[in-house]
């Protein structure tokens, strides 16, 4: 049985008669020695989540277990059609509830549940990126750099990827690493604590693995790069009279004249703070 695996920009929304029940594709995802007629029900959920994403949307409770379990499929082909689902799906997970019902507030709460979600799915791809042969593998890659595309990277770092960036395996490990710096270069300069991510980064640097020193590396050059940037805006603003000790309580208090050397001494010991002072000086 020969099973489809179009691009998403190749998909089609369906005729208004033949939009399939929810009910109808949890069946369908169900009947586990019918592997064709789950990816066809994959297929569906796709061009659902493309064109009729509130169909989805209230349903994702639901349909995340089962697509989670065809990830973990041994056939490929099966397994394939869910990253690929997955993928689709992934800004749904991080749509507030203003997006699906008649509320215009966004309930912080609302957001991290539909995140949480995904926690056992995204577990699912890390597997995947790190352990399935190459084709599968890049699949499953794609997959978790669509979830690092969200409207709320802080949301998406806390509950997807930072939990998990000690992670024992190498390959895992690795994997987390280069999804958190994916999304650390999606977001503002406002929206980073250098504090915060500094000593990760600094680990990581030191890694086994070379994918995750490779991720480390881009992640210290973002840091730096941001981080003189707010002390250059500190510097320039007339209006601000603080002394660094009076802004202690600030997370942005450091870039009040300290220069980056002096944070990483701060921040780390001094053999990590040595080699992120003399990595990030050649940036």
């Amino acid at each position: 049985v020969e099973v489809e695996h179009p691009p998403t920009e190749k998909l089609g929304d369906f005729q208004d008669d033949e939009v399939p029940a929810i009910e109808e594709l949890l069946t369908a995802l169900q009947a586990s020695a019918e592997w064709a007629r789950q990816s066809h029900a994959l297929l569906s959920i796709r061009r659902l989540a493309c064109f009729r994403p509130d169909t989805i949307s209230s349903a994702l409770e639901d349909l995340t277990p089962c697509i989670t379990k065809c990830v973990k499929s041994p056939r490929s082909s099966l397994s394939r059609a869910a990253l690929m689902t997955a993928s689709d799906i992934a800004p749904l997970f991080s749509r507030p509830i203003a997006s699906i019902g008649e509320s215009n507030a966004c309930e912080d709460g609302v957001l991290k549940t539909n995140l949480e979600l995904a926690v056992p799915l995204v577990t699912e791809m890390r597997s995947k990126a790190a352990n399935a042969k190459r084709f599968l593998g890049e699949v499953a890659e794609g997959a978790l750099f669509a979830f690092c595309r969200s409207e709320y990277p802080r949301e998406v770092l806390d509950i997807l990827f930072l939990p998990k960036v000690k992670h024992i395996s190498p390959k895992v490990r690795a994997k987390v690493a280069t999804c958190v710096e994916n999304v650390l270069s999606a977001m503002e300069p406002d929206e980073i604590n250098v504090e915060e991510m500094l000593p990760l980064a600094a680990t990581l640097q030191s890694d086994k693995d070379p994918e995750a020193r490779q991720a480390a590396a881009r992640m210290l050059g973002r840091l730096h790069t941001v981080y003189g940037g707010k002390a250059s805006e500190v510097r320039r603003d007339p209006s601000c009279s603080c002394t660094s000790s009076q802004l202690n309580g600030d997370r942005h208090a450091f870039y009040q004249g300290e220069a980056w050397d002096a944070l990483c001494q701060r921040l780390l010991e001094p053999t990590r703070a040595n080699a992120v002072v003399k990595a990030t000086a050649k940036m």
